[in-house]
């Protein structure tokens, strides 16, 4: 991997709202407390790979001995991303050697992403392997060093994730010296929720299982110091085993498609505008800033989806016209079809939809307020061991989370 002299756009300022980056720096603030924690002195004096790799390798073993709550936490992980994002390098530990795949054993396309169906020397698994799209040159390109920069950013995140609904990270893969870097998680055979709904009618005790598993999974991402905003939540991006588990994946890759395709629509992309909250479509050829609450819209359409077996306004086949009612305040019916419900549950989920799709950001509910609610909603079945993990992530969710 090569390692770029000092240019305009390293350094990054990380935002509450959705960790993006903003270019307002040449070099990556550091405190007094971090500099003397890990003996760092002038970054302009750290020039050789071993000296940048030993010092990304110091930083990233120390934050992943801390949990999320110790008081150091965002800080550390803050220098980290920076220090990253500044060098275009990642820790040693996330370099996987050892990945086979071909480029013919596609499984997966879209969001300016391909994914390929491999394996990894010493896992018990299959693989994915995911691979942004650009063009060779574009790589060589500064658009090419803030992809790269992003995907880094991306797995420092991700590795720091543990939880059973969401997929876990495996590592940053390179083909060759100075091929653009390709991400590795497992391979969920079943595939994505999205294939299953396409399937047969699922029954009320799968719809359980999903809803409660996409609640605590979203749940856990908005706990972290700093919050993390998945941004691009529908069916397609969770995926779901055999057990019916969901897995949320592909966080952040919003993102890292927003840099490649700024000039593009995200009509290019069929049916996501069903699940994108109406204050996004303004911005989106501007600032571009999901939330926690964007998230709570696009779970609500998910949910909606998964209990109808149907696309949210499934009887418009125009995006646009979607797009227009969302911005117009309109919303999808109740299901009159799909999973049967009880009536009390019928009811209850249905006034938790209407509240996390409220047109104004701030009247929608807590990612920890839906994880309970919907915890709630299936009351009377708690002793369904299908739950017992699920209530017991309440839990965990800090209390903070309440006020995101």
């Amino acid at each position: 991997m090569e390692f770029m002299a000092q240019d305009s756009d390293k350094g990054s300022n990380i935002s509450e709202s959705d960790g993006s980056f903003s270019d307002d720096q040449s070099v990556p603030h550091i405190s007094h407390r971090m500099a003397t924690t890990f003996g760092i002195g002038d970054l302009n004096s750290v020039t050789s790979h071993i000296e940048i790799s030993n010092l990304l390798d110091l930083i990233n073993a120390d934050i992943q001995r801390q949990s999320s709550n110790f008081p150091t936490y965002p800080e550390t992980l803050r220098l980290l991303q920076d220090l990253c994002f500044y060098f275009i390098a990642i820790p040693r530990a996330f370099a996987l050697q050892h990945i086979t795949f071909d480029r013919k054993d596609v499984i997966g396309r879209g969001g300016q992403a391909i994914a390929y169906s491999g394996s990894l020397k010493g896992y018990s698994q299959r693989v994915v392997v995911r691979e942004v799209v650009m063009a060779p040159w574009e790589w060589e390109s500064p658009l090419g060093y803030k992809v790269t920069r992003l995907i880094h950013r991306e797995a420092i995140t991700h590795s720091l994730l543990h939880h059973p609904n969401v997929l876990p990270f495996l590592g940053i893969y390179h083909e060759g010296e100075g091929s653009p870097p390709l991400t590795i998680v497992p391979l969920i055979e079943r595939g994505s929720l999205q294939k299953a709904l396409e399937g047969p009618p699922i029954s009320p005790h799968t719809l359980q299982s999903i809803l409660l598993g996409v609640s605590s999974g979203v749940a856990y991402l908005h706990s972290q110091r700093p919050p993390i905003v998945h941004g691009d939540i529908h069916p397609g991006n969770i995926l779901i085993d055999f057990d019916n588990n969901p897995y949320l994946c592909d966080f952040g890759l919003s993102r890292i498609r927003h840099q490649v395709t700024r000039t593009r629509t995200i009509l290019q992309e069929a049916g996501r505008p069903r699940f994108m909250a109406p204050e996004l479509f303004i911005k989106w050829t501007t600032s571009f800033r999901t939330s926690s609450a964007s998230d709570i819209f696009s779970v609500a359409m998910t949910f909606l989806n998964v209990w109808s077996g149907r696309l949210p306004f499934s009887e418009l086949r125009n995006d646009l016209k979607v797009m227009s009612s969302f911005r117009k305040g309109q919303r999808p019916e109740i299901p009159t079809d799909g999973v049967v419900l009880a009536p009390e549950l019928r009811k209850h989920l249905w006034e938790l939809l209407c509240e996390m799709w409220a047109q104004n950001p701030v009247k929608r509910p807590s990612s920890f307020e839906v994880l309970v609610r919907v915890t709630h909603g299936f009351d009377d079945q708690r002793n369904h061991p299908i739950l017992d993990g699920m209530l017991s992530s309440v839990a965990l969710v800090p209390r903070e989370v309440q006020a995101i």
